[in-house]
């Protein structure tokens, strides 16, 4: 009895479902469609598209870095050495050297810790305590002031992964892509 009745359960489930689909009418207008502004930008909406690799500028670093445009990373992270924590003036600062890997230039930056984050990598059994700092961040024609979780990123492949801090309500991504953002070499204060 059991196997008469699942199927016309089913069917019936599939009828009411086909039914309501072919009386909804779609409409093309609620469809956002990509429009490239005059400096070769493209925008679904008011969201920039990027692709998932994009070249960014972190000041100071005057050079073009790589980056890996990640929508699991809550924080996006940064490549450096020499992690040191210290107190300034009563406050929690970090100072680091940031590695220019297109010129091999190192660079030693300091600025206040913002907040320590607990970061759970998928391959490892156990969390890090990373320092988190902001960062001038220029992707495209824009510039923000963008928190990074330091590490050591030697081993993988970009330096720099940007997470949902900076792309939520900015950007939309398109995996399939790569390097379709012109980058402007001219840097601007952060806009927020």
């Amino acid at each position: 009895m059991k196997s008469i009745f699942k199927p016309v359960i089913v069917s019936s489930f599939l009828l009411i479902c086909l039914s309501a689909c072919a009386s909804a009418e779609v409409s093309t207008k609620s469809i956002v469609q990509p429009q490239t502004n005059t400096d070769g930008y493209i925008y679904v909406g008011d969201k920039l598209l990027v692709g998932e690799i994009e070249k960014v500028i972190i000041q100071p670093v005057a050079s073009q870095l790589e980056a890996r445009i990640d929508t699991g990373a809550t924080t996006s992270s940064l490549d450096v050495r020499n992690i040191r924590r210290f107190k300034q003036n009563g406050r929690d600062w970090v100072q680091f050297d940031l590695l220019d890997r297109q010129t091999g230039e190192v660079i030693t930056i300091e600025r206040p810790l913002v907040r320590n984050a607990r970061i759970m990598q998928s391959n490892a059994e156990e969390s890090e305590v990373r320092p988190v700092v902001l960062m001038p961040l220029t992707l495209a024609d824009k510039t923000w002031s963008v928190a990074f979780s330091l590490t050591d990123r030697k081993h993988l492949t970009y330096p720099v992964l940007i997470g949902r801090n900076v792309i939520k309500g900015r950007v939309v991504v398109d995996v399939s892509k790569k390097h379709i953002v012109p980058l402007k070499l001219s840097v601007h204060p952060p806009t927020e």
